[in-house]
This record gives structure tokens, sequence and C-alpha cells, in this order.
């Protein structure tokens, strides 16, 4: 991968799994195939920092100050200013982030790292079949990770196939464990704006820290809350308007 260290991403070997098991969903005996892949460390505020940097020269004020960590992250304005100049949190994940920001930071690191004019990969955050099964390989194969541990992490997948047991039915229906995804616009209703968050932190624990039913708003951050990415390659004969990586190449004002 252009520009990347091998100690920057984990390598997750393909996997056979029963994935309703890992959420908690004991009664459903589904086994998933999920392919191997490429996923990130938790982003660090020093690599967040490299792209706060970029977008406070190449763009709207208004914008680079959207991309900040969340205000609400912290107890006062002090604290916050701390935060965000002091370099001795700078090796440690960045928190506070929307789940937008997090796109955003995908998006300058997928032009950032792809050949001039063309796109063969994108950097995008990872669905739920991705991160449980980053999840059991490290496990497996006693690789440290910092996985379900101090923080949690942002998943791409959107929350609003449905509501309550109907929402959960719809997710666990797909034989990929691909819920849709929602690439919100400003008027988008807030029911549309729910993204999942998935992993124990500091402050939250739960008996099935697998089971997506923690979320948070797309535009809202959080302290317990940080982000990773998976390499997603693209295949040149993928047309369709429907595919997830157009999707998102088409939101982003990208070509391939």
């Amino acid at each position: 991968m252009t520009g990347h260290k091998p100690h920057d991403f984990y390598s997750i070997g393909a996997q056979r799994l029963s994935l309703h098991h890992m959420t908690g969903h004991l009664d459903v005996d589904t086994m998933h195939t999920v392919n191997s892949f490429f996923i990130s460390r938790q982003v660090t505020f020093a690599e967040y920092k490299l792209y706060l940097a970029t977008i406070q020269r190449d763009s709207p004020v208004a914008f680079y100050r959207s991309q900040l960590p969340d205000t609400s992250m912290v107890p006062d304005s002090k604290t916050y200013e701390t935060y965000i100049s002091n370099d001795d949190y700078d090796k440690d994940p960045v928190l506070g982030i929307t789940w937008e920001s997090a796109m955003n930071y995908c998006r300058w690191m997928t032009i950032r790292e792809n050949p001039k004019d063309s796109l063969t990969f994108i950097y995008r955050l990872p669905h739920l079949h991705e991160w449980l099964a980053a999840y059991n390989y490290l496990n497996d194969k006693y690789v440290k990770h910092d996985f379900n541990q101090t923080y949690s992490d942002w998943l791409i997948t959107t929350m609003y196939d449905g509501f309550g047991s109907k929402m959960l039915r719809t997710i666990f229906s797909q034989d990929d464990f691909r819920p849709s995804v929602i690439l919100n616009s400003p008027g988008d209703p807030p029911a549309m704006k729910r993204k999942y968050v998935i992993g124990n932190s500091y402050r939250r624990k739960t008996e099935y820290p697998m089971k997506p039913i923690h979320y948070l708003y797309c535009d809202q951050g959080s302290r317990e809350v940080g982000f990773r990415y998976v390499v997603e390659k693209l295949i040149p004969s993928d047309t369709s308007r429907w595919s997830i990586p157009n999707m998102i190449i088409k939101h982003w004002g990208l070509k391939k």
C-alpha cells in the first residue's frame, strides 16, 4: 500500500465465522465467509493533525473548524485548547471526531495515497463484519491489538434500516453482514444520521460489546470513540450505482 509501512495495518486472514454468535445472537447458526483484508489501528492524533494542517491551508475556515474534535468531549475551553494544541496526546487515538469527519479523513487519505489522477483503492470506515473478523482473527493469532479496549470505534454502518428488533433482523438477513450505508446530506432527518459505534470503551462496558446497538449521530463526536479504516480495492468492471465503493466515490466527488 503506497505510503504505508506494514506495521500501520493489521493483516486479517480469510475466515469462516458465525458472526451472529459473536454479536450475542446464539440462536442463529449461519456461517459467513470473510475474505482477507487490511484494517488500520485507531488513527492517532498526530496522524489526524496532518489532515487538519492540510485542510487549514486548502479549505474554508468553516470547514476546517468543523473537522476539529468536538468541544463537548472536555469540560471547559481551556482544557479543550490544551488537548488540541499539546503534543502530549499525539501518540494516542484521536477522540471527539465525528463520523463525517472520520469519513473526510478517509477521503483525504484516499487521494493522498492513490496514484495521481486515478483510484485503485479507497479507505473507508469498517463494516460490521470486518470489525468482527479482525477482532476474532487477532485474538486467535495472539496478536496484540487495540480492538474492544480503551476506546470504541465508528463503523460505516447506518442505523436507518428500521428500529429495535426490526432493525436487527434487517442487518442479520444480509448474508455478508453489510447493511446499507447512508452518506448524508445537510437536510436529512436525524433518524438518517445515526451511525453505529462498536466495542467497549473505558466508560462503557457491556456483556456483548460486539453487538452494534450503540450509536451516535454522524455530526457528533465522543471522548470515548476513535476510528480506524480499511482498504478496499476497486474493481474496474464494477459500475453499479448501488455499489458502496461507487456510492462513496461519487459522494466524495472523485472518479475511478
